[in-house]
């Protein structure tokens, strides 16, 4: 299992993760599309890529901003490493645009699988769909991998204390997993152990999930030194997964 960080709280606390930093604690980084990056940056860690997502909705009722967000997250899928793509997301809930704006995602999902096989697809707390079963229901139609992200899951089952249990065949395709704390109703991306995610249940998912998957830190310090905390969340982490 491999096991790595994301870049999101290097861009939010503006510190620029450089080729000599010392980043031994990890096996990898999640390189974030996004806040002005425009560039994969030079690191001596193997490079995974999160496409845009602050600024894009493959389920947007604006055709002019659908463009956009289909060409942001092509443009950083051309690179050809796997990078992890949201799910669309609401513009209204007023009746009759849920279904509309799910009929504008399997377009849009069904142009990018015709031309990417790297999409690794992540559960969002946005999501068209009611429950998790129905969003597994609508992608595995496609053929695109999993990220699955466990404080996105827990919030939008409203139930922290809710067993993970997912399909077989969702679990096969599984490629990366990504880990933050948080509580009821609200997506912060907390340090592990200050919110309200039981990390038992997450303990026992991950023992499912094959040798090859990646887990990567989406915690967000704030207003502590950046390599600090990630080298404490991976510590964490390790204790979660070998503990």
């Amino acid at each position: 299992m491999e096991i790595g960080f994301s870049t999101i709280g290097f861009l939010l606390n503006n510190v620029e993760l450089k080729a000599n930093d010392n980043i031994d604690f990890v096996d990898e980084v999640e390189v974030v599309f996004d806040l002005g990056v425009d560039s994969l940056p030079k690191l001596n860690k193997p490079i995974k890529i999160h496409a845009p997502y602050f600024y894009t909705n493959l389920a947007s009722l604006s055709k002019r901003h659908l463009k956009f967000s289909l060409d942001e997250i092509s443009r950083v899928l051309d690179f050809g490493f796997d990078t992890v793509v949201h799910e669309g997301g609401f513009t209204t809930r007023f009746d009759g645009y849920i279904e509309k704006s799910v009929k504008i995602m399997e377009t849009s999902f069904e142009f990018l699988t015709s031309k990417y096989t790297n999409i690794i697809l992540e559960n969002t707390t946005n999501s068209l769909f009611s429950n998790f079963e129905e969003f597994l229901d609508f992608f595995m139609n496609f053929n695109v991998n999993f990220c699955f992200d466990i404080s996105h899951y827990f919030i939008k089952e409203d139930k922290f204390n809710k067993p993970i249990l997912l399909k077989d065949k969702y679990l096969e395709r599984i490629r990366k997993v990504h880990i933050s704390d948080t509580v009821q109703g609200k997506d912060l991306h907390l340090p592990i152990g200050s919110g309200n995610v039981d990390f038992r249940l997450v303990q026992a998912f991950l023992k499912d999930l094959k040798d090859d998957v990646s887990v990567v830190i989406e915690s967000i310090p704030r207003g502590s030194n950046v390599f600090d905390f990630y080298r404490e969340e991976i510590d964490k982490l390790k204790e979660i997964i070998y503990g």
